[in-house]
């Protein structure tokens, strides 16, 4: 939620601005290093200013395949209307992972980023305390 104040030659106008997500899902093994991931995203706005409001409901759906005790995932998915694929690298103390997004928060931010968006994210992390046994 956040207080929006609006100031000009004539008038102040005030109003709230607010902003709620609901999500629902679970995932499921149906193999050996298999993830299958189903869920709901609500999402709902209004402006005080403006008068507007939204309402919309998503789908969240991925499958993920671990290969060699989960040292390396593949992943594809969808995510509130945006296709994404993955690939992350795990060996302790690092974790390295690659994500690709088509039309990343289309569903929240429209065409802020154009009309199309590719966008490929990579996160690397490191354990500090795995990488100095806890020292």
């Amino acid at each position: 939620m956040d207080e929006e104040r609006r100031t000009d030659s004539v008038s102040t106008r005030q109003g709230l601005a607010q902003s709620r997500e609901f999500r629902l899902g679970g995932s499921t093994a149906p193999w050996a290093g298999a993830l299958v991931h189903l869920a709901w995203t609500h999402l709902e706005r209004q402006n005080g200013l403006s008068g507007l409001s939204s309402k919309s409901d998503h789908p969240n759906i991925g499958i993920e395949q671990g290969f060699k005790e989960r040292t390396y995932v593949v992943r594809l998915g969808e995510v509130e209307a945006s296709p994404t694929a993955g690939f992350s690298y795990n060996r302790k103390p690092y974790h390295l992972d690659l994500a690709y997004v088509h039309d990343m928060a289309r569903a929240r931010v429209g065409q802020l980023f154009g009309d199309h968006s590719s966008s490929v994210i990579l996160t690397f992390t490191l354990d500090y305390a795995e990488l100095f046994n806890g020292t």
